[in-house]
């Protein structure tokens, strides 16, 4: 590579990042709040949250709680 121009004093522009998990709309789950969502979601998304407690995405106390509906389904509640 041929070594390119050195500019100064150019500042730094402001890193633009989208949340890019299907999951980031947990964060817009208020206690109380619940879904519904398939056998195979609901590990997925308590792993979801978990990963974006991790991240500081959600805050530390935000937890979820799940359970079967009967119907094959869970239903998952934010308790915190």
């Amino acid at each position: 590579m041929l070594k390119p121009p050195i500019e100064k004093n150019v500042p730094v522009t402001a890193l633009e990042r989208a949340r890019g998990s299907k999951w980031a709309w947990l964060a817009d789950l208020e206690v109380g709040d619940s879904f519904t969502c398939s056998q195979m979601d609901a590990p997925r998304a308590t792993a979801a949250v978990q990963q974006q407690k991790n991240s500081g995405w959600l805050p530390a106390e935000y937890k979820i709680s799940r359970r079967p509906e009967g119907d094959g389904s869970y239903r998952v509640w934010r308790i915190s």
